[in-house]
């Protein structure tokens, strides 16, 4: 079998679909060079939770196996699965946060437990009273206005 391959290219084919064809060729080259940048940023979160793994896998599992604490955390941070509480080290092999010593208000050890989602510098406890003040105190101004 003699397979025959027409030479002419395929711009030349169809010259109305030039344009198009061009378009969707820049298409398809800018999204392959941004394809690096993502799997290098995939590739080094991934390769930054093996290290993690390898080097703190087995205290946290012996931490949760004996009912203690978890060693490995998602990081406050940037969600990547390598922030690390240990008695070597405290803080995110991924991006270096690092969660305050203690809690702002009540000087309790903050830790990824019981840091607040939403003032990193207080503990959820000292948190939740701070927002239940500011409610009060809300409603009490707003009762005196009427």
């Amino acid at each position: 079998m003699i397979f025959v391959i027409d030479p002419q290219p395929i711009t030349e084919v169809v010259p109305e679909r030039q344009a198009e064809l061009l378009a969707g060729l820049h298409q398809a080259e800018h999204a392959v060079t941004r394809l690096p940048t993502v799997a290098t940023d995939r590739a080094a979160e991934e390769t930054t939770q093996l290290i993690v793994q390898s080097l703190f896998g087995a205290d946290d599992y012996i931490a949760i196996k004996d009912g203690g604490e978890q060693v490995i955390h998602n990081c406050p941070e940037c969600s990547v699965e390598a922030y690390v509480e240990s008695s070597d080290f405290i803080g995110c092999f991924f991006c270096d946060y690092s969660i305050a010593d203690e809690c702002a208000r009540c000087r309790t050890p903050l830790s990824v437990a019981n840091q607040s989602v939403n003032n990193s510098s207080l503990c959820d406890y000292c948190d939740h009273v701070a927002n239940r003040l500011t409610e009060e105190n809300r409603r009490k101004i707003s009762s005196d206005r009427v």
